[in-house]
C-alpha cells in the first residue's frame, strides 16, 4: 500500500495468501494469525530481511493448538520458529508489546484489543494446550492502521479480536476519528447470521466508505458486505492494491501512548 510518498510493500493478511503481517525494507509487523501457512511466508520474509525489526504480542509466543477440522482432530498450528523464539537473530530488533506502536512513520500496530461487544468471539475452537482444556482467547491478535485525509484505514489481520472490536479500539486510540476503510480478513466465515447483520449495522454507524472482506471473512459475509455496502465493498485479490492520499500535519492525529523504545 502507498501512504502519501511511502510504499508499504503488501504481505499483509489483506492479501489472499493471508500471510501475518505488512513488510518494508527494514521493517516487519506482526499480526499473529493461527494458520501454519500464513506463519510460513513470514519466516521468509523474515529470511528476506535479516536485520527487519520483528513487533508482535508478548503471547504470540505461546503453543495454539485448533479443532477447527472436527473435535477429535487437534492441530497444533503454533510453530517451533515462534515458540522457541528462533526469529532472534543478532542486529535485529524486537518489539513484543501489548500497546499501540508506532512501526514506521505514519504506521502503527493496534496492539492489544479490547473485547467489548457481545456478539463477536475468535471466530473459530482454539486451545492453548493439545488436550483443549484451555481455550485460546487470541489476545495476540492486532491489526495495522494509517491516517489519512479522509480518515483512518484499519488493515486487518483475522479479525480474532472481532472487526468491530478492532474499529472502536482504532478509533478511540486516535482520539475518536473516524474508520475511512477497513481491508482484510474478518474471520465470519462460521459466524451466526446474526452477528453478521451486527456487524454490518456497527460499520454502517461508523460511516465506514470502504470494506473490503477478504480470505476468513467467509463466502456469505462477503455477499452480505456486497449487499449492504454496494460499490462501497470491494473484494482484491493477490496484488491488489488502493491508493489513500495523506495530509501534511496528519501525525499530529498519533495515538495517545505507544511503548515503541
Amino acid at each position: 500500500m502507498t501512504i502519501g510518498d511511502r510504499r508499504v510493500s503488501g504481505a499483509g493478511k489483506m492479501f489472499a495468501s493471508g500471510q501475518p503481517g505488512i513488510f518494508d525494507m527494514r521493517t516487519i509487523t506482526e499480526v499473529p494469525d493461527e494458520e501454519t501457512r500464513h506463519r510460513a511466508r513470514l519466516h521468509e520474509m523474515r529470511a528476506e530481511s535479516r536485520q527487519g525489526a520483528v513487533w508482535l504480542h508478548p503471547r504470540a509466543f505461546e503453543p495454539e493448538f485448533s479443532t477447527s477440522r472436527g473435535r477429535d482432530s487437534v492441530r497444533r498450528i503454533s510453530t517451533d520458529h515462534m515458540e522457541l523464539e528462533r526469529f532472534r537473530v543478532p542486529g535485529r530488533r524486537v518489539v513484543a508489546t501489548a500497546t499501540a506502536s508506532e512501526v514506521v512513520p505514519g504506521v502503527w500496530t493496534t496492539g492489544e484489543i479490547p473485547r467489548i461487544t457481545d456478539y463477536e468471539d475468535v471466530g473459530g475452537a482454539f486451545f492453548l494446550d493439545g488436550a483443549t482444556r484451555y481455550p485460546d482467547p487470541l489476545v495476540d491478535d492486532q491489526a495495522v492502521f494509517f491516517d489519512t485525509e479522509d480518515g483512518l484505514v484499519v488493515v486487518l489481520g483475522c479479525a480474532h479480536a472481532g472487526v468491530v472490536n478492532t474499529l472502536l479500539h482504532v478509533s478511540r486510540t486516535c482520539r475518536s476519528r473516524r474508520v475511512h476503510a477497513v481491508l482484510g480478513g474478518m474471520h465470519l466465515g462460521n459466524a451466526s447470521e446474526m452477528r453478521v447483520r451486527r456487524t454490518i449495522d456497527a460499520l454502517r454507524e461508523m460511516r465506514v466508505a470502504l470494506v473490503v472482506p477478504l480470505h476468513c471473512s467467509g463466502f456469505v459475509a462477503r455477499c452480505a458486505f456486497s449487499t449492504a455496502f454496494g460499490a462501497g465493498c470491494e473484494y482484491a485479490a493477490c496484488g491488489s492494491g488502493w491508493r489513500f492520499a495523506s495530509v501534511p500535519g496528519i501525525r499530529a492525529n498519533r495515538p495517545v501512548r505507544s511503548t515503541a523504545p
